[in-house]
């Protein structure tokens, strides 16, 4: 069993700045993807470190464009992957939530674009 992740906010830290860099993968490479991953070159203490899309080709083409080290062609390899302390689910939404659960269950940090479920029955 994997250990949790070290918790992010710590009171001792008064400038978020101070804050250890977070590093970030991200799940599907589409265009929510894109928009986000570029929006996070503009935070300081955040670098995303590795890719994932249901291809590898999808994934490497994500990564060379956003200048991102590691490319997944599988969903898996990226939760299992050290080096990566919190993940997006960026992914279409009716995988969403069996992916937000596999990045949950391996004790990673998430965040999950909306919505997390289709049905009721699956929230």
């Amino acid at each position: 069993s994997t250990p949790p992740p070290p918790p992010l906010d710590d009171p001792s830290v008064t400038n978020p700045l101070d804050c250890p860099p977070l590093r970030w993968g991200v799940i599907g490479c589409g265009r929510v993807s894109h928009d986000f991953t570029q929006a996070l070159k503009n935070v300081p203490t955040a670098s995303v470190v590795a890719c994932a899309a249901r291809s590898q080709e999808s994934a490497q083409a994500f990564a060379d464009k956003h200048g991102i080290a590691v490319a997944y062609g599988s969903y898996d390899d990226l939760v299992k992957d050290d080096n990566v302390d919190i993940v997006y689910v960026g992914n279409v939404h009716a995988f969403r939530r069996s992916v937000g659960e596999k990045c949950l269950l391996a004790n990673k940090h998430t965040l999950l674009e909306k919505p997390f479920s289709c049905s009721l029955e699956d929230s």
